[in-house]
């Protein structure tokens, strides 16, 4: 089992990819292969230490559904030994364990050892014959990866080893709901580091006694929270209490979270709308390549409304798109594209329906440079 220490942090890795992302997380083969050969490097390749932050492994087909970095760890560790009796030749199954599975020393040392297994085995080989361990260590691999993201394979390993039983609750997992979100930004037509944001949120309450909203955003500009002062809550009863970093997912996505007094608590059923005007300043340029999306990763939504105004000295630069894009967070697949035209004001507005889980929504600019 993983050390205190060990566990303590892969747990936090864990609870920044899992919480929102877990089911939709695909690693994809040369990511697993390149974390197989880091981990060759080693001396003990497979050890908990060892994999607990190789999120390529940790999030494989197999593994999903399973609740804490332990048992991941467990089941793949369990993968990678039954692995073992799937590869498709001797040679590999003594490399696999000679680099792997069971390692002696340095890494060159183990291919010295497994060179010397290797001429034995295959006495018939002369000796200039003999095959390159190294060569046949990548191809073991790349069959290693097939095997790994094989259904069969996750049949076999099912029976095997079955997975954990994930204990289910009777209560919501979040205490809102979002309903429809309408999101607006303006970009300043003297300063293009400034810009103004109006969203409007529709939240259906699913836990008793809510007194606090979050709401959560994502920004690449150099200062993600909003500036001093700005931001005005326009929707009745409601109070800004302050912006910070959502904690599960900040480290590696800079969202961000604001969170809004609703005046009196809430309870399952009800429904609330906040509304929010603040305004935004990427002092250091760090956002050129704008684009205005909405990414959903906790539950549906019925309904998105998108728009952007970009300065008058940038249209004419502007192609502005409506994108759904599948699995942004992974192995991206755009699964609508369509041009967007410009309006007489200035504004770039698209509107989606049925939003999905695991899906992006918004409105993208190629070859677009905000700054040049």
């Amino acid at each position: 089992m993983p050390s205190p220490k060990l566990r303590d942090d892969a747990l936090e890795t864990f609870r920044v990819m899992t919480d929102d992302f877990q089911d939709i997380a695909c690693p994809t083969p040369s990511g697993i292969e390149g974390s197989l050969k880091l981990l060759r490097k080693l001396d003990e390749p497979f050890s908990a230490g060892a994999i607990a932050d190789r999120r390529d492994l940790l999030f494989l087909p197999f593994l999903r559904d399973i609740a804490t970095v332990e048992q991941r760890i467990d089941r793949l560790k369990a993968a990678l030994e039954l692995a073992s009796d799937h590869l498709s030749s001797r040679a590999y199954e003594v490399i696999y364990r000679g680099i792997f599975l069971e390692p002696k020393g340095s890494l060159s040392d183990r291919r010295k050892a497994l060179l010397a297994e290797l001429a034995q085995l295959f006495p018939e080989k002369r000796d200039n014959e003999s095959p390159s361990v190294k060569g046949a260590e990548e191809r073991m691999i790349s069959k290693l990866v097939q095997i790994l993201l094989s259904p069969e394979f996750e049949k076999h390993l099912n029976e095997a080893h079955p997975k954990p039983r994930r204990i289910s609750t009777a209560t919501p997992l979040h205490a809102f709901r979002s309903l429809f979100t309408d999101f607006s930004c303006e970009i300043d037509n003297n300063d293009y580091r400034r810009m103004k944001v109006l969203r409007s949120n529709t939240l259906e309450v699913l836990l008793p006694d809510q007194l606090v909203a979050p709401i959560r955003y994502n920004t690449d500009a150099s200062n993600p929270l909003p500036v001093n002062d700005t931001v005005e809550v326009l929707s009745a009863g409601h109070t800004y209490l302050g912006t910070l970093p959502d904690r599960k997912d900040g480290a590696v996505a800079s969202w961000m979270l604001q969170f809004v007094h609703l005046g009196t608590r809430k309870d399952p059923g009800d429904v609330i709308t906040i509304d929010m005007r603040q305004e935004f300043f990427d002092e250091h340029q760090t956002e050129p390549h704008l684009c205005v999306t909405l990414t959903i990763d906790i539950h549906p939504l019925n309904r998105g409304v998108i728009s952007m105004r970009l300065p008058e000295g940038k249209l004419g630069e502007a192609k502005p798109e409506r994108r759904v894009i599948a699995s942004p967070h992974s192995n991206a697949v755009t699964v609508e594209r369509k041009p967007l035209p410009i309006e007489d004001d200035g504004w770039i507005r698209t509107e989606f329906n049925d939003l999905k889980l695991g899906h992006q929504y918004g409105i993208y600019l190629d070859d677009f440079d905000l700054y040049k």
